[in-house]
């Protein structure tokens, strides 16, 4: 009686396992979103903000790059449903043409703790004469950055409508064939970078890269060189997204089901 009463325990127990492992992994949640809309809508898109639209986090900018705020809506228009008020950071000004490779881009800092699985997304677009490839690079610590190179990780966005194309190098560069126009959804998946996760310094930064034949920066339109010091880049909708690792309510129900059932079957084997 005993051991038919801990078999039926131990069936149980691996059922409700199952059941706790498909709760968590379907609750994928927004762990911070930047928009760059206003924080108060006026309907201007040449205003904006840097302030996370979700959660917590700080967005910068490094290798003497300055920024505006321009139309998220023009040329194909990004992700941002806010049409009319969708506001871009425009990366606009201070592009070296001759400068070091991985140099200059856009840093953002999240605090992943309580959250698995990360994902991040983000929508871009890329003048003319701005530099055609891009990098992604992630730090476990805020100051030390490992660039992607596993394409695996990495899907290139869509163009909303379509006339652009992009592509994922052997590398793990994003590129594209022609610019002035969104990819949306640009994605990497850092659910198997150990310490991307419940990470309080955790962050990743978009660069600038020369391209895998140069090595220099070449043109988003030609593929050749050089990159105008006036070059843009804009970037919108960045967000990263994980799995709550805090149980949720329908969690915390099967969990003291499991706890009563534990009981019911304690009580029973000592009869």
């Amino acid at each position: 009686m005993y051991l038919k009463g801990m078999f039926m325990l131990s069936k149980f127990c691996g059922a409700i396992a199952i059941a706790l492992a498909s709760v968590t992994l379907a609750n994928a949640d927004v762990v911070t979103q930047w928009n760059f809309n206003s924080e108060t809508p006026d309907t201007n898109t040449a205003t904006g903000s840097t302030n996370p639209s979700v959660g917590a986090g700080v967005a910068s900018l490094f290798g003497g790059l300055t920024a505006t705020f321009a139309s998220g809506d023009a040329n194909s228009g990004s992700s941002d449903p806010a049409v009319g008020d969708d506001s871009g950071w425009n990366l606009s000004a201070g592009w070296n043409p001759t400068g070091s490779n991985l140099s200059q881009g856009a840093i953002f800092a999240v605090n992943t703790v309580g959250f698995d699985n990360i994902i991040v997304n983000w929508d871009q677009r890329q003048s003319n004469s701005s530099s055609r490839f891009s990098a992604f690079e992630y730090s476990l610590d805020g100051i030390n950055f490992v660039t992607l190179t596993n394409p695996a990780l990495i899907t290139i966005g869509l163009d909303p409508v379509p006339g652009i194309t992009g592509s994922v190098t052997a590398g793990g560069l994003l590129t594209r064939t022609g610019g002035d126009r969104w990819l949306n959804g640009n994605t990497v998946n850092l659910s198997s970078i150990a310490g991307a996760a419940n990470n309080s310094q955790f962050a990743f930064r978009i660069v600038a890269a020369f391209d895998p034949a140069g090595p220099s920066f070449v043109r988003t339109d030609t593929g050749v060189g050089p990159i105008a010091a006036t070059g843009t880049w804009r970037l919108d909708m960045v967000t990263i997204n994980g799995t709550a690792a805090i149980p949720e309510p329908s969690t915390m129900v099967l969990l003291g089901l499991a706890a009563g059932v534990v009981g019911l079957a304690r009580r029973r084997t000592h009869v």
